[in-house]
């Protein structure tokens, strides 16, 4: 295959059933008024919907080719890399180079897995090909002075009837050259240190062993810092407070930095568990859970700035000292007050239910709903106030009510349940079937949170 500028591909065999047709063509002349308009023109170039006609019409004769061979059964075979010349008709063996990133190779495997097929399907059965791909590349800094070797992993998969293709996930070339690639000369560009690269944010960008990957336009946002903060643990035998377990993705350098300075410890990564850790004092130990998170949410949300933020995503944690590597400017330190405290407790106790469920009606159809509930809880004798639970209503659109208590209880209720989209279905009803109910408690409570912090005029 070819690859043009990194975003389509064409087969080499079908290159020269392709070159028949007129250059410019009449499709590209309707195409230049519209491209006009989109400022995207050039009258010298072409922009059809034909990639073998920009091919003709660019002013490049190579471009990069990468083949791949027959591959047997579980067996590594590294593909042919190199330029394809498209006025010569032939290719060179050679390293693919893009600005500050040389692909030295690329070694794909298959997998077959037979599925056996039901239902309306009976008796058709799949056939399931895996292909997986490990790809060497080398990281020259912008100066080109230092460089480094990493290996990046992906993986493809295609369902196949007889010789038929009915389903294609992904595609792991595709991938590297739109997502990867672009995303680690981006780096570079910042004049970052290749070697803390963040490896683990850049391997999510080529789809992994469930076909799952990240767009490489993606931007760090508060609520990826919140979530960081979400993750935390303490451990109060071991005097050690973590934070970024399952999240590796999103461990930002600046965001660890915003923590040291509001809790005065210090974040170094664990490459074992892909997490972040600091030994914390007997003074912070003192504290509740709530507590700390509320100093934490507080400050991350008032000194959040998206751009450096952005800036530092793409740096790995480092294994050493954080404090002593690009120091930041002095940040203001949020101290909350036992109103704001105890407002933030109240709003941790959410619970966030987001589910669909049914009845079972023999003889009739079943009734199928979904159900969206939110519960706080008031402890220790707190009593919400007016404005607060206002706020909250708002926030979440919502209406709260206070559910009945014992005489003797010091905790109260607040909670809200809707139910919508209620029919009759002929067949067998769903039951607790969950929407999302943890990812809507997570983005309620963040809401909060902001909230709270406007609320107080922080």
């Amino acid at each position: 295959m070819i690859i043009i500028n990194g975003e389509e591909f064409i087969q080499t065999d079908k290159f020269d059933t392709q070159q028949k047709l007129v250059y410019p063509n009449k499709r590209c002349e309707t195409m230049m008024s519209w491209c006009k308009l989109k400022r995207l023109t050039c009258k010298v170039k072409c922009y059809c919907d034909n990639p073998i006609c920009r091919f003709y019409n660019s002013e490049l004769n190579e471009f990069p080719f990468i083949n791949v061979p027959y591959v047997k059964e579980k067996d590594w075979v590294e593909c042919e890399i190199g330029y394809y010349n498209i006025r010569e008709k032939k290719a060179h063996l050679d390293n693919i180079e893009v600005e500050n990133i040389i692909i030295e190779n690329i070694k794909i495997r298959k997998e077959s897995i037979q599925h056996e097929s039901f239902g309306y399907r009976y008796g058709r059965n799949d056939l399931e090909l895996i292909y997986d791909y490990e790809i060497s590349i080398i990281v020259f800094s912008k100066d080109k002075q230092s460089s480094i070797k990493r290996k990046l992993y992906a993986r493809d998969k295609i369902r196949k009837e007889s010789s038929t293709i009915i389903e294609k996930k992904v595609s792991s070339i595709l991938c590297l050259f739109r997502n990867t690639i672009p995303l680690i000369n981006k780096y570079i560009r910042q004049s970052l240190p290749i070697k803390y690269i963040n490896i683990n944010y850049i391997q999510n960008t080529l789809p992994d062993k469930n076909c799952y990957y990240v767009d490489k336009n993606r931007e760090y946002c508060l609520f990826d810092a919140m979530d960081i903060l979400y993750s935390m643990e303490i451990d109060r035998e071991k005097k050690i407070i973590q934070f970024g377990k399952g999240k590796e993705m999103l461990i930002n350098y600046y965001i660890m930095k915003l923590i040291n300075y509001t809790l005065s410890i210090n974040l170094i990564y664990d490459v074992g568990t892909k997490t972040v850790y600091s030994e914390i004092s007997d003074d912070l130990l003192l504290k509740t859970y709530e507590e700390i998170a509320c100093v934490l949410y507080l400050n991350i949300i008032k000194n959040f700035d998206k751009e450096i933020a952005n800036q530092f995503y793409l740096m790995e944690m480092p294994k050493e000292d954080t404090n002593n590597r690009y120091p930041m400017n002095k940040i203001e330190t949020i101290k909350p007050d036992k109103t704001l405290l105890d407002s933030f407790n109240f709003i941790s106790t959410l619970e966030a239910f987001h589910f669909i469920d049914g009845v079972t009606r023999v003889g009739r159809d079943d009734v199928e709903w979904t159900e969206k509930s939110f519960i706080f809880h008031a402890k220790n004798g707190f009593k919400p106030s007016n404005d607060l639970i206002i706020g909250i209503n708002n926030i979440l659109e919502i209406e709260l009510k206070l559910s009945e208590t014992h005489n003797n209880s010091k905790e109260c209720i607040y909670s809200y349940r809707e139910v919508y989209d209620k029919d009759y279905i002929a067949g067998l009803a769903r039951s607790k079937e969950d929407l999302g109910s943890e990812e809507l408690r997570k983005k309620s409570f963040y809401r909060l949170c902001i909230y709270l912090m406007d609320k107080n005029n922080i």
